[in-house]
């Protein structure tokens, strides 16, 4: 059965813990050290009423032990009074206090416990006394119940009582016990041969020594014991009621209890001690605790206020930088300055990760060592060979508290006194924009501590940055946009007045009588007042709005604002006139362009369809092919044409009836509509069937080519980071459909380490531009941990810029082909060490010279073990050791080993 921790040592671990700090983490954000603070202040309550417990705990065990046990039980018979029975009885609580309180000499709570105890033990005992006698006199009379033996006793027990209220507690218990074993002796004495010596000396002997043990020390007790005996014996010699021979066995009784009593007394007094010991270091141990919980609060405190300052300077920074989102690179130098400055750091720059997600750039940094990079155009690959690289990759902060003891520390010339470094990645949600690195020349500046504040300055910043980026973004499209409309404003006007058409110039001229045509300015124009207003069309001056007057005219603001107002009212009106008169041009020319398709496409239905039947007649029996209809008429026709798209396609006769309906035309002319449009529906849902089945056609032989080339295909979005991996692409490395989807990093960690290097540096050329063509060959991981060689080749498509947005490609396993040629290499080794041993034996005429060189060779050359040339004797039976490589060959040699 195993101990299970009590909440009161689950307590004491948890203040441990704090003060060993496994409570208290160093990433906890300000509001979890605020929860932690009042955690701490709860602590400190619990460990007060601990403490408070444990001194009241001790109190009452030694009340318990030296209390009032009859006042206490007497009251729990009764039962728990409520509170009105309570102050009820006030008066009778007074008065106990008063008949049994110590006296004010005495000062040590024990000692008043003590006291408390014999005064109320003496009490009681004075009480049954006086109640005895009482009922004793009631039954035999007062002289015979109030005897000089009772007498004695009250006495007794009433200067003991007395004795007890003072300071002379001990000296009062000793009387009483020796006035109350005189009792039995008097007793003794006064019965004579008739007293009851078993049941006096069983019950006030013991009963003495018992309230002695109690109260006195061991010594006293000794001392009571040695007069009883000698009481004991001067009585029974007085009064010779027994023998003298039997008094060793009474003497041996009698000491026999009061060395029981001495030795229970003492273990008690331990006990007692021990408990007070225990609590003692309970309470040193607790106020040892209080005052660790109060440093470490005070210490806590001290942190938090500065996590909270580092909180509110990265709040005032990231406040400072997002309102410069105007210009990114502005932005960035003001956040690199903003962060040196006001955390006292000795350099700051901030990268920027490019659009593949491999390379961080510095955009920014402080003084002129950043200056000085920023002209360099300074980067670094995303990986672990860099602390900035190493952030970036892992998505999470990197620090170096101290420089001179850490191992992987990469020191910059330029930066001599760095002594601490931190670098924080800039995270929108899952993706890394950049890396905010930080360097103080002060070691463990830059810690876990205050990492929380930069994480919050690096989010804001993160943000910052998007804003930045994407404000520029719009802007610049925006730019794009308008010079666009500008650029198609100007073209549209052009085309529109080009002079074949139209005239490349209109204007009218209005002369407060007629609206002329504008021929060309006239010197009137030319040289009189005038006010004129350019016409702007999405940006663009089309034209303008000339007011002429006499030259003693004054143009007011407000004249020359109605004509900026009638000029942008007049620019969308002649714009909407210019695209309504396009609108009309390109409709017509779409019509020209559909009329032609559908003519062409019949054409091309016609010339493919040989088959096609040229008519069908209906002879209100059965529709039949018009080439099978053998039956000729006479009667006349009424012929209607069927038109697609204006474009004439066939035509539907029927036979003119012979009363001449009216109405024909009419029917005719509606079916024929309706006959037209359902016939180029089935055409166009022909040649859409048969296009999805060219479509089907293709996939399918892209598909069994793909198969049989037993290739895995990869198509890599590069703007997005995703990768689409062909089903064959997975099992070439054991893996299921549904797994790797992580994009461009998961296919990293798939390369071997020696070839991961050479591959990435490759694709980095060949995306920008510095090669034709990406084709390697290098080994990725299986899933079952072996390597499979790869010959990966692919292409990419590039925007206007030339830059790179989505590539494809295939895999080819190649393994086979490296085992094949590495065993053909192998082959050639072996054979040219054939050829170098056959080379070296040829040279040597010595047979055994010849035989030891050749073992030698080829233990050496093909590295062997060992290497032996046996030799048949002349019989023919038995295998002889001719040369052995090595010592051990020239050892089996000389012992002449056969086979």
């Amino acid at each position: 059965m195993t101990n299970q921790p009590s909440s009161d040592d689950h307590m004491q671990n948890r203040i441990n813990n704090i003060f060993s700090g496994e409570d208290m983490p160093a990433h906890a954000s300000l509001k979890e050290f605020e929860a932690m603070k009042s955690r701490i202040q709860e602590l400190e309550e619990q460990i007060k009423q601990k403490e408070a417990e444990a001194v009241r705990i001790a109190e009452e065990a030694l009340k318990n032990k030296k209390a009032t046990q009859v006042f206490e039980s007497t009251s729990s018979s009764k039962g728990q009074p409520d509170s009105a029975s309570v102050k009820s009885d006030s008066w009778l609580t007074k008065f106990w206090n008063l008949v049994v309180g110590a006296h004010p000499s005495i000062t040590n709570t024990r000692e008043q416990n003590s006291a408390r105890l014999a005064a109320s033990f003496l009490f009681v005992i004075l009480l049954l006394e006086f109640v005895g006698g009482i009922v004793r006199s009631l039954q035999t009379g007062v002289a015979d119940a109030f005897s000089g033996t009772f007498l004695l006793a009250i006495l007794a027990t009433s200067v003991s009582y007395i004795l007890s209220r003072t300071k002379w507690l001990r000296v009062a218990i000793f009387l009483f016990a020796m006035f109350f074993s005189s009792i039995a002796y008097f007793t003794i004495a006064s019965q004579g041969t008739g007293a009851d010596i078993s049941s006096v000396m069983l019950v006030y002997v013991p009963l003495s020594l018992v309230v002695a043990s109690a109260f006195l020390s061991s010594w006293a007790v000794f001392l009571l014991i040695g007069i009883n005996v000698f009481a004991y014996y001067v009585t029974i010699q007085s009064t010779f009621i027994i023998p003298p021979e039997n008094f060793g066995v009474q003497a041996g009784i009698i000491t026999t209890i009061g060395m029981v009593l001495i030795l229970l007394t003492n273990f008690r007094k331990r006990s007692e001690e021990q408990s007070l010991q225990e609590i003692k270091s309970v309470n040193d141990e607790l106020q040892l605790a209080n005052t660790e919980l109060i440093g470490s609060r005070e210490e806590l405190e001290i942190r938090v206020q500065d996590r909270t300052h580092d909180l509110e300077l990265a709040s005032e920074v990231g406040r400072i930088v997002t309102a410069k989102v105007d210009n990114l690179y502005e932005l960035l130098a003001e956040a690199v300055e903003q962060i040196r400055e006001n955390f006292n750091l000795y350099y700051t720059q901030v990268y920027l990760t490019d659009r593949s997600g491999r390379t961080i750039t510095l955009r920014a940094g402080t003084g002129d060592v950043g200056k000085q990079l920023l002209q360099r155009g300074h980067q670094l690959i995303v990986s672990s060979d860099s602390l900035n690289g190493r952030a970036a990759l892992e998505k999470q902060a990197m620090i170096v508290a101290d420089t001179s003891n850490s191992r992987t520390f990469l020191p910059n010339p330029l930066l001599p006194k760095t002594r601490s470094e931190m670098a924080v990645p800039l995270l929108l949600g899952n993706q890394v924009v950049g890396v905010l690195d930080m360097q103080s020349e002060h070691p463990n500046a830059l810690n876990e501590s205050n990492l929380p504040a930069f994480e919050a300055l690096a989010g804001q910043l993160a943000v910052a940055i998007q804003n930045a980026s994407l404000f520029e973004q719009a802007n610049q499209a925006r730019a794009e946009v308008v010079e666009q409309a500008k650029r198609l404003s100007l073209a549209s006007w052009d085309s529109f007045l080009n002079a074949v058409e139209r005239s490349d110039k209109l204007g009218y001229v209005y002369n407060q009588n007629e609206v002329l045509p504008f021929v060309a300015p006239t010197e009137e124009s030319i040289n009189d007042n005038s006010l004129e207003t350019p016409i702007y069309v999405a940006g663009a001056e089309i034209g303008k709005i000339q007011v002429v007057d006499n030259p003693e005219r004054q143009w007011t603001p407000a004249e020359s604002q109605f004509i900026q107002d009638t000029a942008a009212q007049l620019a969308t009106h002649i714009e909407n006139l210019r695209l309504l008169a396009q609108s009309e041009k390109y409709r017509a020319e779409a019509e020209q362009v559909s009329k032609r398709l559908t003519r062409e496409a019949w054409n091309e239905y016609f010339i493919t369809r040989n088959d096609v039947t040229e008519g069908f007649i209906y002879d209100e029996n059965q529709v039949v092919p018009l080439n099978q209809y053998m039956n000729g008429t006479d009667k006349p026709v009424q012929s209607h044409p069927l038109y697609v798209r204006d474009e004439h396609i066939g035509e539907l006769s029927i036979e003119q009836p012979e009363d001449g309906d009216t109405d024909i035309v009419e029917i005719m002319s509606a079916v024929s509509q309706q006959l037209s449009n359902h016939i180029e529906n089935l055409r166009l849902l022909e040649q859409a069937e048969l296009s999805r089945v060219e479509v089907k056609k293709g996939q399918e032989r892209f598909e069994l080519a793909v198969r049989g080339s037993d290739d895995g295909v990869w198509d890599w979005d590069i703007a997005n980071d995703t990768i689409y991996y062909s089903p064959r692409w997975k099992s070439m490395l054991g893996y299921e459909e549904h797994e790797l989807t992580r994009g461009f990093v998961e296919w990293e960690e798939l390369i071997h380490p020696d070839d991961r290097e050479y591959a990435t540096t490759a694709l980095d050329k060949y995306l920008a531009q510095e090669t034709d063509d990406y084709d390697v060959e290098l080994r990725l991981r299986h899933k079952n941990g072996s390597w499979v060689w790869i010959r990966d080749r692919g292409k990419a498509i590039r925007d206007k810029d030339g830059t790179a947005y989505r590539m494809a490609g295939a895999h080819t396993d190649i393994t086979q082909r490296k085992l094949y040629e590495q065993l053909i290499a192998d082959r050639a080794n072996q054979l040219e060490t054939v050829a170098t041993v056959s080379t070296t034996a040829s040279t040597v005429l010595n047979p055994d010279a010849l035989l030891q060189q050749v073992v030698n060779l080829t233990k050496s050359r093909f590295n062997l073990y060992h290497a032996h040339i046996y030799l048949l004797d002349e019989n023919w039976s038995t295998l002889l050791l001719a040369a052995g490589a090595g010592e051990v060959g020239a050892q089996m040699s000389e012992s002449g080993h056969a086979i």
